[in-house]
């Protein structure tokens, strides 16, 4: 059985995937301080985004793009040019790696089917697969889950337990109650879509940007909306991801992190319903980050326990 705490810490841990309804207060983004305003979900997105959890619907089609270079680096003129899917996949691969190392604090709200729960909670995440997320108390890190691509790590510093073991589909969702595979926790986390194989992409013009869409594996499929405007990844549907269910994820909020426009609001709708929303106040990028912050090592008078084995 999971212990008591991972049904309300391990809720908020779970997404650091994710935001706040509605918050107003100062916040310093690439050295200079900028004021939010109330957040109200997905509405409150600086480019067009889809009005409900439906995948957008392909509304005509227009001429395609001049070049398969990233977006933001044609001319203006080219915004209502249709786009390739190679460019889309330029201008994500562009901000991926500006990207890649990442370093924020952030503020959680989870309303799920069973429970409530609100954070405050530092991220790092180093690309592909690499993350950790402490939630914050008065005296610092109250709980942490981490994960080095391999293994997932969840320490309770009141409880003084470690929980260690596979970073499986089973493991994340029996100790976060997230149920993301680990290399899409941590695209989700930094703003961006989850990587896949684009060689059968298409994209369609809808009212709220452009669709790629994306086949997957197992007769599954990836939705991914960039904005008319800077082309900015907007929102993304993994349909049939959990159970037959869709995750969604929208991504609002755009600012100038040190050259990247980077969403500063994410909110993950899971498979279950519950909704994650995510508000960063400060984010860092291209930050020195070692494999170690992704590991923890039980200490003195700290109770053990395999994953694996408890499930």
């Amino acid at each position: 059985m999971v212990p008591a705490v991972f049904s309300v810490r391990g809720l908020g841990v779970a997404l650091a995937v994710l935001l706040i309804s509605s918050a107003c207060s100062t916040t310093t983004v690439g050295g200079s301080d900028r004021r939010s305003g109330t957040f109200g979900g997905p509405a409150g997105a600086s480019g067009p985004v889809p009005a409900g959890p439906s995948a957008p619907t392909p509304a005509g089609t227009s001429p395609k793009a001049p070049s398969a270079q990233p977006l933001s680096k044609l001319a203006a003129g080219a915004i209502g040019v249709k786009p390739s899917a190679e460019s889309l996949a330029a201008e994500t691969a562009e901000r991926a790696a500006g990207l890649r190392a990442f370093r924020a604090q952030a503020r959680l709200t989870y309303d799920g089917p069973e429970s409530k729960f609100k954070s405050s909670q530092m991220i790092v995440v180093k690309a592909p697969n690499q993350v950790r997320i402490d939630i914050m108390g008065p005296f610092g890190p109250s709980y942490t889950v981490a994960s080095d691509g391999s293994r997932l790590t969840a320490y309770d510093r009141g409880e003084k337990i470690l929980y260690s073991g596979d970073a499986s589909l089973d493991n994340v969702t029996r100790y976060t109650r997230v149920a993301l595979d680990v290399p899409v926790l941590a695209s989700l986390l930094r703003g961006l879509p989850p990587q896949a194989d684009l060689t059968r992409a298409v994209v369609v013009r809808s009212e709220q940007g452009w669709v790629l869409q994306v086949p997957l594996p197992g007769d599954r499929r990836m939705s991914i909306v960039y904005a008319f405007e800077h082309f900015d990844p907007v929102y993304v549907k993994l349909s049939e991801a959990i159970g037959g269910r869709a995750v969604e994820a929208y991504f609002s909020d755009f600012h100038d992190v040190d050259g990247v426009r980077t969403p500063h609001e994410v909110e993950v709708v899971l498979a279950d319903g519950g909704r994650a929303n995510l508000v960063y106040e400060k984010i860092w990028r291209g930050v020195a980050i070692s494999d170690g912050a992704f590991r923890i090592d039980p200490a003195k008078g700290v109770r053990y326990v395999d994953m694996d084995e408890a499930g």
